[in-house]
């Protein structure tokens, strides 16, 4: 996400040198790399659903200690 708003702020919509009178050019290479971020991030995130590397087997405890143990009492919330 980084890359793609960097990309976005850091580069104009339209071509800086091109002279007034004349009309403004797109800045194709600028909508180029955010096209390239955008299909590498969708890549990504399609790999890392389509994985198994990541399915752990519940450990009840483990949640219970993370979920069910209140981290303060109500009276310090």
């Amino acid at each position: 996400m980084s890359d793609l708003i960097r990309a976005h702020e850091g580069n104009p919509d339209v071509n800086s040198n091109t002279p007034t009178n004349a009309p403004t050019k797109v800045h194709w290479g600028k909508y180029n790399m955010i096209g390239k971020f955008i299909n590498s991030t969708t890549q990504c995130q399609a790999q890392c659903r389509n994985t198994n590397d990541y399915d752990f087997p519940e450990r009840l405890h483990v949640r219970n200690l993370i979920m069910k143990v209140p981290v303060m009492s109500d009276e310090v919330c």
